[in-house]
């Protein structure tokens, strides 16, 4: 099966690429980032092509990336590795506010520590820290609404 054959067009739904390494399952995710150059085809998002918006521009778009090894700011506090999730979207006081609420939200742990440094975290609380920070810096509406997260993770008792 192709990629062009996989077409991902569900909103709010979490997808799951699997194959045999080489296939290019991250060459795919780096393409829809716009971290590498598309071969062929199209990404659109809510039926708009992006493909030939760049990387930096593509949260805006909704697009975020997790990256591998967590991706946080180790000598930064947790409050400002969420913070710096929202500089390149341009947001107000108020929307920022409410995108942090929302990464305490989903992992209140990180609420407990937001003054401390990103980088004495354990494995586990930096992954929520970078996944925090992805699924809360969502794009903004076509009409400059309020950022609206991708998807809840299911919390264990």
């Amino acid at each position: 099966m192709t990629w062009s054959e996989m077409p991902m067009t569900r909103s709010m739904w979490c997808s799951t690429i699997s194959s045999v390494m080489g296939a290019g399952k991250s060459s795919l995710l780096k393409s829809i980032a716009g971290l590498e150059p598309i071969a062929s085809g199209r990404i659109l998002i809510d039926g708009r092509d992006i493909g030939a918006i760049p990387a930096h521009k593509r949260l805006q778009c909704g697009v975020t990336l997790a990256p591998e090894g967590r991706g946080i700011f180790p000598d930064q506090s947790v409050l400002d590795n969420l913070l710096l999730g929202a500089y390149s979207l341009q947001a107000t006081a108020a929307e920022i506010n409410a995108l942090v609420g929302h990464g305490f939200e989903l992992f209140p742990r990180l609420a407990q520590r937001q003054a401390q440094w990103a980088g004495t975290l354990s494995g586990g609380e930096q992954q929520m820290l970078a996944l925090a920070r992805a699924l809360a810096w969502r794009h903004r509406g076509e009409n400059g609404s309020s950022p609206r997260p991708t998807a809840r993770p299911s919390r264990r008792a």
